[in-house]
């Protein structure tokens, strides 16, 4: 833990006492007085009044005593969130921030962690998975049985593909593009919406092109026509989904901030292909709505939904909406489903975070969400381009599973026969977009959703996971993700483990932190499924994480220029922290520079040494 306290700005006093000896000792200046007295608030010289001697004196000794001390101070107290910058994580970018306080303009932070009005260098965090593919995931159970086709643990057989079965449909032949945004199955086709430029706001903009694949080959048999119809070009500039309504109807979705704007909204159009085997896309109608991210039709009950971003003070949060085909911008029911979480970088509150793709199908919902369109990390770490958010409709209000992460931006989510897909937005470069992983494929995940359920075995099965044996010891970590099935009566409950199974906490919903009184290093988890004699409740994947270790090094810095009053002359650092193993503090000042690598360094070398600048 690193903690800066109290800074103290000095400017220097000095005092003159003058006695002089000769056959007397003379104690006073010329004008009478016995000190001199003056304020310095630069370098520089001060004349005294002088000491008259006496025709043919001969001066045997002189002693001058001189105090210096300071004529005004300034205290700075580092002690709170607040004056830290506030809560929170910064990465490698420098966050930046006006202060404005005491003399001092602006400041910076770097890979710090600011809490419980403390400051710590950035740790890293490990997550592990469990996700059923592996009968070694799984030490005992009872009741239940894990299916590792599927990717799942439950009393009963069931037509599920878990959310971390990840696949890869190859695409070849026609031109790919440069951004690549949602895609859709009609007429036992691939559509695959192609860009023209990309935005940092928006990603992909201004629609291009969709090209054409087939289905069972994956080649490529050209493009879509487009009939405007009774529609703009410019209601496809932001478009950010699309999902199928069967064969002959698809739904878009554009993502835009203004209101009552042409290019946000829904767009209905309808799909035909002819005897020359062209596909046109014919539009229908557009409904004008602000800022929907999604759209998606539940196989199941045929209702429609969408995605909408709202912003809540100092957040942006997303509202699910189920809505009618016949007025998609009007909400027939609303649902929550809570803030946008940081993309990680140093911008916690950016508008570029949003949602850009949805696939429900109750109770599973899946939502994209865009950071950035590459790893740029003022806004999103490396990890954290985008993400897929899974949420589980639990009686009122869906709860948030478990987030899946992406090194790239993705554009759009569509369900493909039980599969959630979706495609890398920056295809122009290998960088972004590795050609081996995602150029030319459309990526697949298992939709976590039950398409059919057998009679269960049991109605409650228990489940206990394999250990993970960690290098450190550990008293606190979080619950990461718990995606989990459970249809209406049944539910799961967890508990967590930190020393092997010695000690259990309950674990109720992913995001949550778990604290153990003593340190252990065997993480693990169990699991009770409570069902019926009907259904059964489904475990898919859990994932806990840790601080696994620190960034190397941290900073904060404060600047101050000469618009800022008068410069301080001297100043002392007191701080409180601890330095465990082998870490330490490096407190210094630079003049004349805002930078920490250039200008002169003025190092304290301990709590409360006075430090005096040469430049003042």
């Amino acid at each position: 833990m690193r903690k800066i306290a109290i800074f103290i700005l000095s400017t220097l006093l000095f005092s003159y006492a003058l006695p002089l000896a000769d056959a007397a000792t003379e104690t006073q200046f010329t004008d009478g007085t016995s000190t001199f007295t003056h304020v310095f608030s630069q370098a520089g010289d001060s004349p005294t009044p002088g000491v008259t001697l006496p025709y043919g004196a001969d001066v045997q000794n002189v002693e001058f005593e001189v105090e210096g001390s300071a004529s005004t101070s300034t205290w700075m107290n580092r002690t709170t969130n607040a004056d830290f910058g506030g809560a929170g994580t910064t990465g490698s970018s420098q966050q930046g921030q006006y202060l404005n306080q005491f003399g001092w303009y602006y400041m910076y932070k770097q890979n710090v962690k600011v809490e419980n009005n403390e400051v710590e260098l950035r740790p890293t965090e490990t997550t592990t998975y469990w996700d059923m593919d592996n009968t070694n995931d799984v030490s005992s159970s009872s009741g239940g049985s894990i299916n590792t086709t599927g990717h799942h643990f439950s009393s009963a057989e069931a037509g599920y593909n878990g959310i971390s079965d990840t696949g890869r449909i190859s695409l070849s032949g026609g031109t790919w593009g440069n951004y690549i945004g949602a895609t859709v199955e009609q007429l036992n086709e691939y559509h695959v919406i192609r860009y023209s430029s990309i935005t940092s706001s928006y990603g992909g903009y201004n629609f291009n092109s969709m090209n054409r694949y087939n289905a069972s080959t994956g080649a490529y048999i050209g493009t879509v026509t487009m009939a405007y119809n009774n529609c703009s070009s410019t209601n496809l500039y932001y478009v950010s989904d699309m999902t199928s309504d069967g064969d002959g109807t698809v739904w878009m979705a554009s993502f835009y901030t203004g209101t009552s704007s042409a290019y946000g909204g829904i767009s209905k159009w309808t799909v035909t292909k002819n005897q020359q085997n062209v596909v046109t896309y014919t539009c229908e109608r557009f409904w004008m709505a602000q800022e929907i991210g999604g759209i998606s039709i539940d196989p199941n009950t045929n209702d429609m939904y969408v995605v909408q971003r709202t912003r809540n003070g100092n957040s942006y949060n997303i509202d699910l909406w189920e809505v009618s085909r016949s007025n998609p911008n009007i909400a027939l029911q609303t649902w929550s489903l809570g803030a946008i979480s940081s993309g990680g970088g140093s911008s916690t509150f950016s508008g570029y975070l949003k949602p850009t793709g949805l696939v429900v199908q109750m109770p599973r919902i899946a939502v994209n969400v865009y950071c950035y369109y590459y790893a740029y990390s003022y806004y999103c770490d490396t990890n954290r381009v985008s993400w897929t958010s899974i949420y589980h409709q639990q009686t009122n209000w869906p709860e948030l599973q478990g987030e899946f992460t992406r090194s790239y931006a993705s554009m759009g989510l569509s369900n493909l026969n039980g599969e959630i897909g979706h495609t890398c937005l920056y295809a122009t470069s290998a960088s972004y977009c590795p050609t081996s992983t995602t150029n030319r494929k459309i990526i697949t995940n298992g939709n976590g959703a039950a398409d059919w359920m057998g009679t269960p075995s049991s109605s409650s099965a228990i489940v206990t996971s394999s250990m993970q044996r960690l290098a450190r010891s550990i008293s606190e970590v979080t619950l990461d993700s718990a995606i989990t099935w459970e249809p209406t009566g049944t539910s799961v409950d967890l508990e967590i483990t930190n020393d092997g199974g010695t000690t259990w906490k309950r674990a109720n919903n992913a995001g949550q932190v778990i604290t153990f009184t003593n340190a252990g290093n065997d993480i693990g988890w169990r699991a009770w499924l409570n069902g019926s004699s009907t259904a059964a409740p489904i475990i898919d994947t859990v994932g806990i994480s840790y601080t696994s270790s620190y960034v190397n090094s941290g900073q904060f810095r404060y600047y101050r220029t000469g618009t800022q009053g008068a410069a301080p002359v001297a100043a002392s650092v007191w701080w409180n922290a601890s330095t465990p193993g082998g870490s330490g503090l490096d407190i210094y000042f630079r003049e004349g520079s805002t930078s920490c690598t250039s200008g002169t360094r003025v190092s304290v070398p301990s709590q409360g040494s006075i430090v005096t600048f040469a430049s003042t």
